[in-house]
């Protein structure tokens, strides 16, 4: 039979081909459901716990397959009921299983219910995420991508911070932003929130890539900009930072301003755009960088935490894990610094005598160029590694070394 329950608060159909009643009722195994009941738990009101993706087509059989495996051994057991995790898990329940096969249906998912041995057959959910993401090529591989994120969440499989920036890291790579957009608009089913900096960061790389990989072009420039402010009215959500306060609001944060005007900016200067949208945001950094300290020394900010990983002696971080840490703390902070850097020194030519600030904002641009300078150099020693291992580092060491001199006009700084 085929009975389908409504949840009518999610609106999810869960069915059972067959009554689980009679698969675990036998004389050699005791029964699950108590005797009074008398019920198939396909009858039974089950919980909403979420649905199971559909993907597209993907690019390649071992990914097809991957994306399979992700389906049914990493989200459908979280899926389950308690009663349907003992018919999976069960050892005694494999042969009838295997002779009476049982399928359930969440979302728009079918599966039969298979024999999962918890230690053999449930694959690692990070080993999985990330081998999908390095299969990946086509943009129906990276909507997967974004699809399988979704999974997890609605599996209640959190991703870790480190997985989601590896998410919107390589969309960006694979020049998918619109669906880096998609995922911080889902944000509730993605668990890709603005609320994390590092996450953040990523975003506003993906925002200038869309115009810096392009040369500056003014298509590309419109779209970055764009993208850029379409970001900072997401900010406005609560899932994002609509109830943030004080230093956790980084809706005021340098750095998230100075992209917008980055591309502004730019606009302006390359392509004659409209120089009223610069000095709006102008006024605005230019306060975010005096509400953050940068105008002060002495204050904690980002580039005062940049100046500071330079500074370390390699001999203070004596293990090749402390070296990375640094490493890539410092790329984070290079990331954040370049677009204030760049919209400071584009901003001051456009504007000119119009410049808020001037002054210090002249300082400001020369101090970031400086502490830049000199991260690179640390970053060439932290980098290096025996037997070749240093090739990771030396990679991301190019990048952030091309995307500072991708800014770069003969004599500026």
């Amino acid at each position: 039979m085929n009975i389908h329950t409504s949840i009518a608060s999610h609106k999810t159909m869960y069915s059972i081909r067959r009554s689980c009643y009679q698969a675990l009722q036998s004389r050699t195994a005791p029964p699950i459901f108590t005797t009074t009941t008398r019920r198939a738990f396909s009858q039974t009101p089950i919980p909403h716990r979420g649905s199971l993706p559909v993907y597209l087509e993907a690019s390649k059989p071992e990914l097809t397959d991957r994306l399979a495996t992700t389906n049914s051994r990493i989200l459908l057991p979280k899926l389950l009921t308690k009663e349907q995790e003992q018919l999976i898990y069960k050892p005694r329940n494999k042969a009838r299983l295997e002779a009476d096969p049982i399928e359930i249906t969440l979302g728009d998912v079918t599966l039969p219910l298979e024999h999962i041995d918890r230690n053999r057959d449930i694959p690692s959910r990070r080993k999985n995420l990330y081998r999908i993401i390095e299969l990946s090529e086509t943009k129906e591989d990276w909507e997967n991508v974004l699809r399988v994120a979704i999974g997890y969440e609605s599996a209640g499989i959190h991703l870790k911070p480190e997985w989601k920036q590896k998410v919107v890291r390589h969309l960006n790579e694979a020049g998918a932003q619109h669906l880096i957009l998609k995922a911080l608009q889902r944000a509730s089913s993605t668990g890709i929130s603005l609320r994390d900096w590092d996450i953040l960061v990523e975003v506003l790389k993906a925002a200038r890539n869309i115009a810096a990989q392009a040369d500056w072009e003014q298509e590309e420039l419109q779209k970055a900009l764009k993208f850029a402010e379409q970001v900072v009215e997401l900010m406005e959500d609560d899932v994002h930072l609509g109830r943030a306060k004080g230093e956790a609001d980084y809706r005021t944060h340098p750095s998230v301003i100075a992209v917008p005007l980055e591309m502004a900016a730019e606009l302006a200067y390359r392509h004659e755009g409209d120089t009223a949208r610069v000095k709006k945001y102008a006024g605005k950094l230019m306060k975010g960088l005096q509400q953050r300290g940068f105008f002060d020394p002495e204050q904690q900010t980002t580039l005062t935490a940049l100046r500071t990983l330079s500074a370390t002696p390699p001999s203070d971080l004596p293990s090749p894990d402390e070296k990375t840490r640094v490493f890539f703390a410092s790329l984070s902070h290079i990331h954040a610094l370049i677009p204030i850097w760049n919209a400071l020194s584009t901003t001051r030519t456009v504007l000119d005598t119009e410049m808020p600030m001037p002054a210090e904002a002249e300082a400001t641009q020369q101090s970031i160029f400086a502490a830049l300078q000199e991260a690179l150099k640390a970053l060439e020693v932290l980098g290096a590694r025996p037997n070749g291992a240093e090739n990771r580092f030396k990679s991301q060491l190019a990048t952030v070394r091309a995307e500072i001199e991708q800014c770069l006009d003969e004599g500026t700084d």
